[in-house]
C-alpha cells in the first residue's frame, strides 16, 4: 500500500474543505508547499524552515548524518526521538511531512526560548536549546539568514 506523506494529506484535507461561496458543490485548491503545510499551527514562518531545511541538507530527503542519527531534509537527530514523540506526537523520521512538523515545532520552541533574539533560536535548532544557552554557532546562522536574503 503507498503511502502519502503527511504534507500532502493536510494539501488534499484543505482542498476538499474548502468551499466556494459561489456554489455549494465549487471546491477551490490552493497549492500548500511542504513547509507551508508543516508550519500549521505554530508561529514560524515557511521560508525559515526551508532555510534552515536547506542549510541541514540542501533539502535532500535522503540525506543521513551524525554518525546515522539523523535523518531526511531537517536532520533530526533520533537520540531526542522519545522526547520529541512526547512533546509534539509519534511520528516517522523517515516520512518527511511527519519530520517537517516536528522540526517547525521544535523550531518554534527553539524561537520561543530566545524571544527576540532570532540568531540565537536559530543556533538553537542545530545545537539545542542549552546548547544556544552557552553560545551562538554564527556560521550556522549566517548560512541560514543568507538563504532568507538577509
Amino acid at each position: 500500500m503507498k503511502r502519502f506523506p503527511a504534507f500532502a494529506i493536510i494539501a488534499l484535507f484543505l482542498a476538499s474543505s474548502a468551499r466556494s461561496p459561489m456554489h455549494d458543490r465549487a471546491v477551490e485548491v490552493r497549492v500548500t508547499t511542504l513547509y507551508e503545510a508543516c508550519v500549521i499551527g505554530t508561529d514560524v514562518p515557511p521560508e525559515l524552515l526551508q532555510a534552515i531545511a536547506w542549510v541541514e541538507s540542501r533539502e535532500r530527503d535522503d540525506v543521513i548524518g551524525d554518525g546515522g542519527q539523523s535523518f531526511t531534509r531537517f536532520q533530526l537527530y533520533e537520540f531526542y526521538h522519545a522526547d520529541r514523540a512526547r512533546l509534539y506526537g509519534e511520528y516517522d523520521v523517515a516520512d518527511v511531512g511527519h519530520a517537517g512538523v516536528v522540526a517547525a515545532r521544535y523550531l518554534q520552541d527553539c524561537l520561543k526560548a530566545f524571544p527576540g533574539d532570532l540568531p540565537r533560536g536559530i543556533s538553537a535548532y542545530n545545537h539545542g536549546i542549552a546548547g544556544a544557552r552557552r553560545g551562538i554557532d554564527w556560521r550556522y546562522v549566517e548560512q541560514v539568514l543568507s538563504r532568507l536574503g538577509h
